[in-house]
């Protein structure tokens, strides 16, 4: 009962989106895409929970991702710039896209 009760949080390098109800990490060395990837699924519907760092807590044997407050709705693009494109709040998180 007591694990139950712990929360713990961590920040890592990555960027989250939610798609269709899930939250999806993906996870890269920098240059590798993971921005353009994130952009492409937003265009086609995906919503954004964080660039670059992704708040990673743990509640109740579950994991929730969100975003630092001071990048919420923020996303670098090569080139370009930052562009705002709103965000999501602190979800569930269900899935992983990452490489070897």
């Amino acid at each position: 009962m007591a694990s139950n009760l712990i929360i713990i949080s961590e920040q890592i390098h990555a960027t989250a989106v939610e798609l269709y109800g899930s939250t999806i990490l993906l996870r890269r060395e920098p240059g590798s895409g993971k921005s353009d990837l994130a952009l492409r699924l937003i265009r086609e519907g995906a919503k954004l929970r964080s660039y670059d760092r992704v708040e990673l807590t743990y509640k109740k044997s579950r994991v929730y991702a969100g975003s630092p407050e001071n990048i919420n709705g923020i996303i670098e693009v090569r080139g370009a710039g930052l562009l705002e494109v709103g965000f999501t709040v602190l979800r569930r998180f269900n899935s992983w896209l990452t490489s070897p």
